[in-house]
Formats: C-alpha cells, sequence, structure tokens
C-alpha cells in the first residue's frame, strides 16, 4: 500500500497490511503515477494490480484474472469489466467504454478503455514498456495504454469484479483544465519515440497523428475562445505537427503541462 501523502489517518491501514506479508509506503504528495511506481518499484510478484482508493475489488478478482493468463499465456495484460457509480447512483457505462479483448490500440488512442483498478500485468511490461510517466498529474494511464498496446494485445474476464466510485469532490480528473492537453503531451511523446525507433506500424502512425491533429485543433480553438495565454504555444504545436517534426511537438507538449492555470 501506498500512502502518497494523504491527510486521512491511515495507522490503522498501516497496521493490518504491515502485520501481513505486504508493505505499507508513505511518501510525500508526489502524484498517482509517483506513488504506483513506488508500488511497482518494491513490488516483488511475477503480476502486478492497482487499486485506486475509491474503487473496491470483488474476492474472485485477482483469482480469474490469472486462470485467464494461465489459460493464454501469451497475455501480459488483463482487466476484467466494471461497474460504475457517481455519488451513489448507479451509472449505466455507454457502448463507447466497452472494454476491449485483444486489439486495443485504435480504441486506447481516443480513449482511456482501459482500467488501473481493473488491470493485471506481467512486470516485465514495464520493462519493455517504462512505468507511468510522473510528469503527469492526469491521464498518466492514457499515456501507459498506448506505449503498451500497440504491442500486446489486452486479455478480458467478462465479469464484473471491480466497483468504481466517482463523483467526488477530489476526484482527479475533475482536477485539471484542459485535460486533452495531457493526451496531446502523450501523443505527441509516442510519435516522437516512432521517428527515433520505429516502433508502430504505418497504420498505428496515421491513427495516432489523426487523433493528435484533432487535439490539437480543439485545445486551439478553445484558446482562442478564452484569450488563453497558452495559445502561442498551440499555434507552434501545430505548425510542428504539420511539419512532421514530433520532437518539435513533443517540446511544445512539455511547456504546456507549465501553463495548468492559464486554461
Amino acid at each position: 500500500m501506498v500512502d502518497d501523502g494523504s491527510t486521512e489517518d491511515l495507522s490503522e491501514a498501516a497496521q493490518l497490511v504491515s502485520e501481513g506479508p505486504h508493505q505499507f509506503r508513505r511518501i510525500p504528495p508526489q502524484g498517482v503515477s509517483a506513488a504506483r511506481n513506488v508500488g511497482i518499484q518494491h513490488s516483488s510478484g511475477e503480476w502486478i494490480a492497482f487499486l485506486d482508493s475509491d474503487d473496491l475489488w470483488k474476492p474472485e478478482k485477482l483469482s480469474a484474472q490469472m486462470q485467464l493468463h494461465a489459460e493464454h499465456r501469451a497475455l501480459r495484460i488483463s482487466q476484467c469489466q466494471e461497474e460504475w457509480f457517481r455519488n451513489g447512483t448507479y451509472l449505466p457505462q455507454k457502448a463507447i467504454h466497452e472494454m476491449p479483448d485483444g486489439e486495443a490500440f485504435y480504441r486506447s488512442l481516443q480513449l482511456c478503455c482501459i482500467s488501473p483498478s481493473s488491470v493485471v500485468l506481467h512486470r516485465t511490461i514495464f520493462e519493455d514498456y517504462g512505468v507511468f510517466d510522473e510528469n503527469l498529474p492526469v491521464c498518466e494511464d492514457y499515456d501507459l495504454w498506448i506505449r503498451i498496446t500497440p504491442r500486446e494485445s489486452v486479455g478480458l474476464v467478462r465479469e464484473v469484479l471491480v466497483t468504481k466510485h466517482g463523483g467526488h469532490e477530489d476526484q482527479l480528473s475533475r482536477s485539471e483544465p484542459a485535460m486533452d492537453r495531457f493526451r496531446v503531451y502523450a501523443l505527441a511523446k509516442l510519435l516522437a519515440a516512432h521517428d527515433a525507433d520505429e516502433i508502430l506500424t504505418v497504420e498505428q502512425v496515421q491513427a495516432a497523428q489523426d487523433v493528435l491533429r484533432r487535439r490539437i485543433q480543439i485545445l486551439q480553438k478553445g484558446a482562442m475562445k478564452r484569450d488563453s495565454h497558452a495559445l502561442p504555444l498551440y499555434i507552434e504545436l501545430e505548425e510542428q505537427f504539420s511539419r512532421g517534426n514530433f520532437a518539435e511537438c513533443r517540446r511544445c507538449s512539455v511547456q504546456l503541462l507549465g501553463k495548468l492555470g492559464e486554461g
């Protein structure tokens, strides 16, 4: 268990965790990416799973996924179905939120269709694709999934084994303005990495470029409407994109991460 600078009294939880063959780690507030990376670093098992503080696992969750991996040994990542509640009210999932079973890259470009609290990953995944990007206070999972899914199939246990609770005031997805800027950073980083190492297929490159172009246009339009100080960076980002210079796109997107309060 990793406590990322919580202000709550977790002494009882720390004692319960430490009494078993587990670890309780308390770190200064650094964000969800750092907390998960600390958990990965100090884990010792072959397989790794995450459970966010506002989510619940059903007792059979891990065993069901490990059975899937035993039957499909080539799979290094899987997830299970979830049920969602917002402010205590059941929230039916839309078709767009259907979890992938197998190929997941193209869906992952559009939205985050892999859930951290439902996923199980072989630890070699992190050796091959890296850990969570600590530059990202949100959309850190989007960034990781678009790095993993170009080459990895995602298994799915078609049982509801995770309960997710949302809608509360401190929910991370509600804490940052212009969320697309984080996805632009992730996409620019992916395409720059491909330019250096050819990690994507031609079709995957085209799909990633299409999504990046749309998100840049959306952000630029919003910045123009709000008279944002970030507008010159969005304009430069679009110019570098039109030139196919994704290393410069990544540089611009890194600068945008520092303009979070400017809209």
